[in-house]
């Protein structure tokens, strides 16, 4: 009796492995067609509104500690500098704000503000891909995370969306928000004040407060990353220095 109730445990863990595997490439089939593109085993690329897309279920860690997460990535416009790091608030995140060592940047709703940090650059910029609606779906959603990488804007989402409409959904708030970066900088220069210089008859808008402006929004951008870069630097430093103590302690109870 054992071995049949084992055999049988194993052909339903099976069977249910086939059954999940079966779904997820149906719906990758189904995007496929939604996008104009190419489904993979685990992930499907096409094009929607014009922007690239790149969905793809993947999983973070290994053995009992892995996590399913979905990926949506679209490529960002050159030329238009921006950072974002999304994810909700840690334990220590406002102590660190208050001394400086980390970004947040507040969008003016106050249940996104209070659930999520949003470490990014320019400021001006990232209010404005960060709609009222984005920022509905992002609270609702669950898990989510959204980072610029690699020149790409990703949406990662915590477990699979094995549903084709929740993946549709996702889809195309990562293509509004990519699609909306470059207006958001055209908009943000168009509320720089732009004197007229020349004479009465041939005077034109001086247009170097706008490029100033523009200078000024990348240095935004790489401030953010350089406080990222030093954050990281100093996690590193101290877990090697508790490395270094707790082998000298354990060489000391040895030896003692």
């Amino acid at each position: 009796m054992p071995v049949l109730i084992t055999v049988g445990l194993l052909g339903a863990v099976a069977w249910m492995a086939l059954a999940g595997r079966a779904k997820r490439r149906s719906v990758l089939a189904e995007l496929a067609a939604h996008l104009g593109g190419q489904a993979g085993s685990n992930d499907v690329r096409g094009a929607l509104d014009g922007v690239g897309v790149h969905l793809q279920f993947t999983t973070r860690g290994s053995g009992s500690s892995s996590t399913q997460w979905t990926y949506v990535d679209c490529p960002l416009p050159p030329g238009y500098p921006l950072t974002i790091h999304l994810e909700e608030h840690g334990w220590f995140d406002r102590g660190k704000i208050e001394r400086g060592d980390m970004v947040d940047v507040e969008v003016g709703e106050p249940a996104f503000d209070e659930k999520f940090r949003v470490e990014a650059a320019p400021a001006e910029v990232v209010r404005r891909l960060l709609t009222p609606e984005a920022c509905a779906y992002l609270l609702r959603i669950g898990r989510v995370e959204l980072q610029t990488v690699g020149g790409t804007l990703r949406l990662a989402i915590r477990g699979w969306l094995d549903r084709a409409d929740a993946a549709r959904e996702a889809i195309a708030i990562t293509v509004a928000m990519t699609r909306g970066v470059r207006a958001a900088h055209t908009a943000v220069d168009a509320e720089v004040a732009r004197p007229i210089v020349g004479d009465a008859y041939r005077g034109f808008a001086d247009d170097r407060p706008v490029r100033a402006a523009q200078a000024a929004r990348a240095d935004e951008v790489a401030k953010v990353e350089a406080i990222r870069r030093n954050r990281a630097a100093t996690q590193t430093l101290i877990v090697v220095v508790a490395m270094i103590v707790i082998g000298v302690m354990a060489a000391l109870i040895m030896v003692g």
